[in-house]
């Protein structure tokens, strides 16, 4: 199907999905403001992006375990990502915090596996990869910077260190390959 199959548009709530197989161009979405999205032994599917949250709503809380989540696999599309979680230094102002974003026993694959911005990021004993053979990054202002790989975080800025970007990737176990 094309399009978000699930998604959360309701701020300050709760996505809960278990045991599911979800596929779509964007499997499970989340464009809410203090959203939390919990995803527990599913399987995400995705022509471009498996788990997508838009960096214009601050304050989410992702976790997700025992999951594959598969994304797009073509170099030349900057939004092809197993997981793609977005945010700005005005939502960690807004929110008080960075995004916060836990994966637990997850596969994820994509043309890179997870993009992060602003956002605290905890993988533990997860498998995450790119399925290319060569890294790009291009800052461009808005949207998807990086292709190639496993785990990156990254920002949008045009201006070297404005601002300065925050947030933690903290790896526990597993396998990632780039």
């Amino acid at each position: 199907s094309d399009g978000v199959n699930i998604c959360l548009y309701a701020d300050g709530k709760e996505l809960n999905i278990e045991n599911c197989q979800i596929s779509g161009l964007y499997a499970v979405a989340s464009f809410a403001e203090n959203g939390k999205v919990k995803i527990t032994d599913s399987e995400l599917t995705a022509s471009e992006q498996g788990l997508y949250h838009n960096g214009s709503y601050a304050g989410a809380v992702l976790n997700v375990s025992g999951t594959a989540i598969s994304g797009g696999t073509d170099a030349a599309n900057p939004d092809h990502k197993g997981v793609y979680i977005s945010g700005s230094q005005d939502t960690t102002n807004r929110a008080g915090k960075n995004q916060q974003a836990t994966f637990t026993n997850c596969t994820i694959s994509g043309a890179s596996g997870i993009e992060a911005k602003f956002t605290d990021l905890k993988l533990e004993n997860c498998t995450v990869s790119t399925n290319l053979s060569k890294a790009t990054y291009v800052q461009n202002n808005n949207g998807s910077t990086a292709n190639g790989f496993a785990v990156v975080a990254t920002d949008n800025s045009m201006i070297p260190n404005d601002p300065q970007v925050t947030g933690t990737v903290t790896i526990s176990g597993g396998a990632y390959k780039g």
